[in-house]
């Protein structure tokens, strides 16, 4: 199944190397460039168990909006969770 992501942050991204981890095709999209740049380089800048790994071996398309619509049959889009930093990691 073609999979695409809206928002690629500490929601968005840990749920789609999952699901693409289950053989599915993943598209993502994120706003934010500094969020596109660390899943280009495939090295997140904050602390989630496995993420580093799972995304050195990912295949995770970035595509622009338009694009995820277009090449997904199921969109989920991950919104910010705010919470208190010492939550964080």
């Amino acid at each position: 199944m073609k999979i695409g992501f809206l928002g690629l942050g500490k929601l968005g991204l840990p749920c789609a190397l999952a699901i693409e981890s289950k053989g599915h095709d993943v598209f993502g999209h994120d706003s934010n460039p500094t969020v596109q740049e660390y899943v280009q380089n495939k090295k997140i800048p904050y602390k989630e168990e496995g993420v580093n790994q799972a995304l050195i071996n990912s295949n995770i398309k970035l595509v622009t909006l338009s694009e995820l619509v277009k090449f997904s049959e199921i969109i989920f889009v991950g919104v910010q969770t705010p919470h208190h930093e010492k939550y964080e990691g």
